[in-house]
């Protein structure tokens, strides 16, 4: 899956064409649980503004209302949930 912006490179929403390992949409219009393979750091206090040890420019970015996930977690949550699995977000 490449996500890709839809937007044009001026905007400040702009993001490269984006390679995604893992993706589990879980809202209609393009929101997705994913892996977000260029942050190093998730969890409380990484959340906004973003803040990651990475050194990637794209890290410190919001995420557009995705949930992002590390690598090993979002192929975890890939083979465990099914098609209309509920998702909550809090």
């Amino acid at each position: 899956t490449v996500f890709k912006a839809g937007v044009p490179q001026s905007s400040p929403d702009w993001y490269p064409d984006t390679p995604i390992n893992y993706a589990m949409q879980y809202h209609s219009n393009g929101y997705f649980l994913h892996d977000s393979w260029w942050r190093s750091d998730y969890g409380p206090t990484t959340n906004f503004p973003h803040a990651d040890s990475s050194g990637d420019p794209f890290s410190a970015q919001g995420s557009h209302g995705c949930v992002n996930m590390s690598k090993d977690n979002a192929a975890w949550l890939y083979g465990f949930v099914s098609l209309n699995t509920t998702v909550l977000v809090y």
